[in-house]
């Protein structure tokens, strides 16, 4: 009696004592029965997924590395923590390859077909955490630069600015705001006198606050004013060569110069206004030159990032601030305080300290 291969496919296929490996009709192998692993859908979680293309091959055979993506909207950022895949069959594994803390995760399949076929997967993923990245503002002021000393000294430079809310220091356009990713931990560093303010990790890589130059002094010559920090503005000088001390450039004004031949200490440059707390304050602003009985020029107070005022005046240390939206903030720690405006809650660090987003 004839063997129906379609209905009853064979299990085995012997030749004496010895198994047949494969059976062909044609060039159509018919015997072992090859297996098919097609996927029908995948879902979970309300994020997008795209399909791994199928695969064939035999039973027991090493299946083909096969990679499909997971991606969240826009503004998601996914999170593996205990990645599964419901329906695969035993034989075969899913894991999250590449992309954690991103939008867009990338799953490798991978293992040896199973002995039976199974019918098209509908599979459900779980395991990923699903986090929505928010944007936040910043400032971040660098030390002011002290004052030099003697009987001619120029002052400071102011701390340079660099901000996402208007306006930014040295007249520069703003820097983006900043997207954080719920989880990092941003590592906050205060500039001391003189000094660098930083925040560590993506999107702050690039970004510093570099500190106000110095003053110099001398006996009787002239001396120039020192420049703020980049994003700042130069110091100023006079054309005198003697009785003349500098003024330091700060972050919203160059330092005062004069043309003439002009004694006496210069004014320090202007400070960046910002409210970036709700209020104007001053950041940043240029120390005053000095002259001994010549006397001296005129500085503007900053909180935070002033260049000292001659004769040897310290500068100020600088500052860090936050602006997010409250619904959205993390933890700080370090010398910090906090307060809100709006919808936002600001943090400003003094000393340094971390953000947990």
């Amino acid at each position: 009696m004839p063997i129906n291969l379609f209905n009853n496919p064979l299990s085995s296929i012997k030749l004496g004592a010895n198994d047949i490996l494969k059976g062909y009709i044609g060039n159509n192998e018919i015997f072992p029965n090859s297996i098919t692993i097609e996927f029908a859908s995948i879902s979970g979680l309300g994020l997008t997924y795209t399909l791994p293309p199928s695969q064939t091959g035999d039973p027991g055979a090493s299946y083909p590395s096969t990679t499909f993506t997971i991606s969240g909207s826009g503004s998601e950022i996914l999170n593996v923590s205990s990645f599964a895949m419901t329906n695969l069959p035993s034989t075969l594994s899913a894991v999250v390859s590449s992309g954690s803390g991103t939008n867009t995760l990338t799953v490798t399949i991978s293992g040896t077909f199973p002995a039976v076929g199974v019918g098209p997967i509908t599979s459900v993923v779980s395991g990923i955490n699903v986090a929505t990245a928010y944007l936040a503002h910043f400032l971040m002021v660098g030390g002011g630069g002290s004052a030099g000393s003697g009987y001619v000294s120029s002052g400071g430079g102011g701390g340079g600015v660099r901000t996402s809310f208007a306006p930014n220091g040295g007249g520069q356009s703003v820097d983006p705001q900043a997207t954080l990713i719920p989880g990092t931990t941003y590592t906050v560093t205060v500039a001391a006198i003189g000094g660098d303010s930083t925040i560590s990790g993506a999107p702050f890589n690039n970004i510093v606050a570099t500190g106000g130059n110095s003053g110099s002094g001398s006996t009787a010559n002239s001396v120039g004013g020192p420049s703020a920090g980049s994003y700042g503005y130069s110091g100023g000088s006079s054309n005198a060569s003697s009785w003349s001390g500098g003024s330091g450039g700060g972050a919203g004004g160059p330092g005062s110069s004069s043309s003439s031949y002009a004694t006496g200490g210069l004014s320090g440059g202007a400070p960046l206004v910002n409210a970036i707390k709700g209020s104007n304050v001053n950041y940043g602003s240029g120390g005053r030159g000095y002259t001994g009985n010549y006397g001296a020029g005129s500085s503007t107070p900053s909180a935070y990032g002033k260049g000292g005022d001659a004769s040897a005046g310290a500068g100020q240390p600088g500052v860090v601030i936050l602006r997010v939206p409250t619904a959205s903030v993390g933890t700080a720690s370090g010398t910090h305080t906090t307060g809100t405006i709006g919808n936002d809650t600001w943090i400003e660090w003094t000393g340094s300290g971390s953000y947990v987003a």
